[in-house]
């Protein structure tokens, strides 16, 4: 608006449309991106698959046990109708304070757009760290896994 002349300014009528604010950014990060990068990606697959698979004879050790009562709450979330894939530690996930920073810190833009690629660069690396430890390969020194956890914490976030 400081670029357009006064007397044209005068004249128009302005709008101002807002974006998320942080609490909304973190909450949409939380219960839909950051599920739906772990699916794509292969780090989790729906509890529905998992459960079939169980029933093939394939059993899963990565799997959480879960009652009925808990089963209902995570239920309300995407995030409680997925669970980790075979071959794929427990502990992998993105932690909130390392969702509040990319929040704050890489994805200031009123919209989500960059906040998702961002999480799907963090879900991308994690899985092919998973399947090169898995298989036994050797990453380059850009790819390798800087900390001893599977978990992304605001520490350790700028090695992804």
């Amino acid at each position: 608006l400081d670029r357009i002349p006064e007397p044209l300014l005068d004249r128009m009528e302005v709008i101002r449309l807002s974006g998320y604010d942080f609490p909304e950014k973190v909450a949409i990060a939380e219960q839909y991106l950051v599920p739906k990068a772990m699916k794509e990606n292969g780090l989790m697959v729906e509890k529905s698959k998992a459960a079939n698979e169980k029933s093939d004879g394939e059993a899963s050790a990565n799997e959480p046990e879960t009652t009925p009562e808990e089963d209902t709450e995570e239920s309300s979330t995407p995030l409680g109708k997925f669970v980790h894939a075979n071959n794929v530690p427990s502990t992998v996930g993105i932690g909130k304070d390392a969702i509040e920073s990319l929040v704050r810190w890489y994805c200031r833009e009123a919209g989500v757009r960059n906040l998702s690629k961002h999480i799907d660069k963090i879900t991308r690396k994690l899985a092919l760290q998973v399947v090169a430890e898995d298989e036994g390969t050797e990453l380059t020194k850009k790819s390798t896994r800087k900390s001893d956890s599977w978990f992304v914490s605001e520490e350790n976030l700028k090695d992804y």
